[in-house]
């Protein structure tokens, strides 16, 4: 029996399909699926009744029209999709596109094997390509100036996936050498990457540490002392100078506080400066008086400014120039009083000469008269006496001109050994008298002219022969010899064989009336003292060395007084240049600023064939000589333009190349607290100048090689030892 779809039920499809198809086709497809699942859902079968099997062909063509329409409303939609998406993409890779072609920064592609798969026209303006020109398949290996650098890269790139700021130099178009930074992005087999032309930001760089390089070797270099003071006190720059002034050595100085170097300085005068200066960071200068650890003093002019790391310190010491003006205020005050005095004296002297003439006349008148021996005694007593005085005033008198400037001098070119020889012959009965004798060394060469006034450089002789032979011992000796000095002196030395004299003495030997204690020897006390005066307005210098007990010796130097001064210079070379010195063989480091010393010890040099001299006008130079050619001996002045000659002697002595080199010290400053505190830090010897030629030619056979043997010990660099 066959059932029947109820008419509402397909009625209702019909309505539901028409409404779907009026309403979106979604729906459509909804209710299609729906009407053919209702029936089956309520087990109905399609009836075969005319009007049943009309509605339901309806609803089924209906449905595939409906399909048909669903279909092509979803193809136009996804097509309007795609249209849409395809703009925004294209639109995209536009600005993604202008991105890179407008980015100062060079973008690339490339695989591993090294073909460049795009660079955008920064990248090729970096490499000096046409911004226009396709870069793509070049082989990016060709453009590394080291093409290990690549390869450092890739494994990086393989190891972290990544890479920032590798730097490298790529070579331009015409091989030009470019420094850049590298950043890249390993993606599977693709290498992404940016690259930053840093070429000029490295010459700057290089040009501003040049530049700071050049400053602080100017700053190393300058006599004047630079320091920098960090905000917590710590020394973070000094140069030679300050180190030299402080009495320290960079190494220690720098990274530690003023306070660690110089316990105390917190409460002087001059940190209170310097800590205005670094808060209130205003320039200050200021000239102060420092005390060193040890108690020493010295003054410094300091100029203080700010800086950002703290205050910097340029520092000059003046310790020379206050004592120097000192020096001049008392020697002002000195001179008044001096002149008052001579003033004093003249007038007195003059006095006194008038009634000393009238004695001298009627001792000598009685004289010629009748007298008995015990008279004749007393008139000769009462002529002495009035000698004694007459030559008392006249000393006096020449003392008071040569103080007041007043005493006449007549500079000539006195032949020397003409001088001794007469003042010799004026002592002869002296020495005879107390069987003295008397031996003379004298330059060979006939042209020894010295520049003095020739009666004041008899009385001087004769003063210092006479004091000789008072002071002697009966039947000693008298030695007179005269010595050439390298830079153009005469020295004259008078030695005498007696007691000496004892070092607490030394310094009264010039003094006016000081006798030193000698009651028994005849003498005004000023026969010294006018000596002194005398050689000194001739422009010469005078002293004496003594050691009790074994004689004392006094010297005077002159100036030479000769168109041939070389000449005559060289003849006492030749003179004292012994055998073994023609032939010995040697390296001799010569460290001395003045030019005309180092000329002459040039000369001498060249009589020695064998001995090579090597001379070096600083003392940092003379340190680096010093270490590179290891000479077997180191001539060294104290008086350098860069540093003092005893912090070369310190350093020469600390460092191991050199510690072993014999050192000797040539200076012009004649203390002995000097020359023994320079002997104790290892000098050799001590000479003072002006160098005398038999001395310096001794010293410098001391220090020869054997003829024709290698020296045994430390050979220089480059020689067997």
């Amino acid at each position: 029996m066959r059932t029947k779809t109820p008419l509402p039920l397909a009625a209702l499809c019909l309505t539901a399909l028409t409404a779907s198809l009026i309403a979106s086709p979604r729906l459509t497809a909804f209710f299609y699926l729906l009407t053919l699942s209702v029936p089956a859902a309520f087990g109905a079968r399609f009836p075969d009744t005319p009007l049943d099997s009309v509605v339901m062909n309806t609803f089924i063509i209906g449905s595939v029209g409906a399909l048909a329409l669903l279909t092509a409303n979803l193809r136009r939609r996804d097509q309007k999709q795609i249209e849409e998406q395809s703009t925004s993409l294209a639109r995209s890779e536009r600005k993604y596109r202008s991105l890179v072609d407008h980015a100062l920064t060079g973008v690339y592609q490339t695989n591993l094997k090294g073909n460049l798969l795009f660079a955008n026209p920064e990248l090729s303006r970096m490499l000096n390509y046409d911004p226009h020109t396709d870069l793509r398949g070049m082989q990016v290996a060709s453009r590394y100036k080291n093409p290990q650098d690549r390869a450092r890269l890739l494994e990086l790139l393989k190891r972290d996936g990544r890479v920032r700021n590798f730097e490298t130099d790529l070579l331009t178009s015409d091989n030009q050498a470019r420094t850049v930074l590298m950043s890249a992005l390993l993606e599977g087999e693709i290498i992404v990457g940016m690259i930053q032309d840093i070429t000029e930001r490295k010459r700057a760089d290089e040009t501003l540490r040049e530049s700071e390089q050049r400053y602080q070797h100017v700053l190393d270099n300058m006599l004047e002392g630079c320091q920098i003071i960090g905000f917590d006190w710590r020394y973070l720059y000094v140069n030679e100078a300050v180190a030299a002034q402080g009495r320290q050595t960079r190494e220690v100085l720098i990274g530690h506080t003023m306070m660690e170097i110089y316990p105390g300085i917190e409460d002087t005068g001059v940190f209170a400066v310097l800590r205005h200066c670094m808060e209130d960071r205003l320039p200050r200068r200021i000239e102060t008086e420092f005390v060193f650890p040890d108690g020493s003093k010295g003054w410094f002019d300091l100029s203080i400014q700010p800086v950002p790391e703290g205050i910097f310190i340029l520092s000059m010491e003046i310790t020379e120039r206050k004592r120097a003006e000192a020096e001049r205020l008392d020697r002002i005050a000195a001179e008044q009083a001096s002149r008052a005095k001579n003033e004093f004296l003249s007038r007195m002297s003059h006095e006194l000469r008038t009634p000393l003439n009238v004695i001298l006349g009627f001792a000598q008148l009685l004289k010629m008269d009748k007298l008995n021996p015990s008279q004749l005694r007393g008139v000769e007593q009462i002529y002495r006496s009035g000698r004694f005085l007459l030559d008392l005033v006249n000393e006096v008198l020449d003392i008071a001109r040569i103080e007041a400037g007043r005493m006449t001098i007549s500079p000539e070119a006195v032949r020397l050994d003409e001088a001794v020889n007469d003042v010799v012959e004026l002592i002869r009965p002296m020495l005879a008298s107390r069987r003295l004798s008397l031996s003379l060394s004298l330059p060979s060469a006939a042209d020894v002219f010295v520049l003095a006034d020739r009666q004041r450089l008899k009385q001087v002789l004769l003063n210092l022969l006479s004091n000789a032979v008072k002071y002697n011992r009966e039947g000693g000796g008298i030695a007179v010899s005269a010595n050439l000095t390298i830079d153009g002196q005469v020295r004259l030395q008078v030695r005498d064989g007696g007691e000496g004299i004892p070092p607490e003495k030394m310094d009264r030997l010039f003094v006016p009336f000081d006798r030193l204690d000698s009651a028994t020897v005849e003498g005004t006390g000023l026969g010294l003292t006018l000596s002194k005066g005398l050689i000194e307005a001739m422009g010469g210098r005078i002293g004496a060395e003594s050691r009790a007990g074994e004689g004392s010796t006094f010297w005077i130097e002159l100036k030479l007084a000769t168109e041939k001064l070389m000449e005559v210079i060289m003849a006492e070379v030749e003179e004292n240049l012994s055998e073994f010195m023609r032939q010995g063989r040697g390296l001799v480091l010569y460290v001395e600023d003045n030019l005309a010393n180092v000329n002459l010890v040039e000369a001498i040099m060249e009589r020695l064939p064998g001995v090579k001299l090597i001379t070096a006008m600083q003392g940092r130079l003379a340190m680096s000589l010093a270490k590179e050619h290891q000479p077997d001996l180191i001539l060294l002045d104290l008086h350098l333009p860069d540093i003092y000659g005893a912090e070369v002697l310190r350093w020469l002595k600390e460092e191991p190349a050199t510690q072993g080199i014999p050192v000797v010290i040539i200076s012009a400053d004649v203390m002995a607290a000097r020359a023994e505190d320079l002997l104790a830090q290892g000098a050799h010897a001590y000479l003072a100048k002006p160098i005398d030629v038999k001395e310096f030619l001794s010293l410098v056979e001391e220090h020869l090689s054997p003829p024709k043997a290698a020296k045994k010990g430390r050979g220089r660099k480059g020689e067997s030892g």
